[in-house]
């Protein structure tokens, strides 16, 4: 995966890509858009963030209650 910017976890998992087309994936290592997310991406511990589909909190990224769509 040359030529691309990988945001991971520190356990050597993959969370965000960008590639060299601009294409970004989050929960995904092959992006196939400009954004490709998965349908659902949730985690809860220090700081939570969901990505879910079907018009529901499409990004929520919560430190205490921060921000939310």
């Amino acid at each position: 995966m040359s030529n691309h910017i990988i945001l991971g976890d520190g356990s050597g998992n993959q969370r965000l890509v960008i590639d060299d087309r601009g294409y970004t994936g989050i929960g995904t290592t092959n992006p196939d858009a400009k954004l490709t997310p998965m349908p659902t991406l949730s985690k809860t511990k220090l700081t939570e963030y969901r990505l879910t589909g079907q018009a529901r909190n499409i990004i929520k990224i919560d430190k205490n209650n921060g921000l939310g769509y």
